[in-house]
């Protein structure tokens, strides 16, 4: 009878097999982490790019010595900058300045302005309060804007 050599079957140990599961678990969670903090990095940076554009607003009443105004759509979620010019027979004409629709999963949830305009005047005031909420699937965020002064803040962005 002969003795046949056995050869080693090749495949994984289970220390490799342990490894590769941990370095997993470690990326996943990594990737869990980052996709987290994209939301909150997204309705962050629509609520920038919507101050900007009220404070922007406000300085070009002044600067122009015209009515400056941003009117609110949540139909098509996001807003219209324009101002208004006399057009000679006394009637105020509407000229658009700049056209923002929000993406990326933004939403424009609520506007509670009258008319959801805000308007500055000359001396850079408005004549009513707001506040603007976004929304993404992870956060909300409000956006102020104070009787008076016209002053924009950024009031909260809460996790939901």
């Amino acid at each position: 009878m002969a003795i046949q050599n056995i050869s080693k079957t090749k495949g994984f140990t289970l220390v490799e097999v342990v490894i590769v599961l941990a370095i997993t678990v470690i990326v996943s969670g990594v990737a869990a982490v980052s996709l987290g903090s994209l939301e909150k990095k997204r309705i962050s940076a629509a609520c920038d790019e919507l101050v900007g554009d009220l404070r922007y607003a406000q300085r070009m009443a002044v600067l122009q010595g015209r009515e400056y105004s941003v009117q609110f759509d949540t139909l098509n979620n996001g807003y219209e900058l324009y101002y208004t010019k006399n057009s000679g027979t006394n009637v105020l004409e509407k000229v658009l300045d700049k056209q923002v629709s929000f993406d990326n999963g933004v939403t424009l949830l609520s506007v509670n302005a009258s008319g959801r305009l805000v308007s500055y005047t000359p001396m850079g005031t408005t004549g009513d309060a707001c506040t603007i909420v976004l929304q993404t699937d992870g956060y909300s965020a409000s956006i102020t804007v104070n009787v008076g002064s016209g002053r924009v803040l950024i009031k909260e962005i809460v996790k939901i």
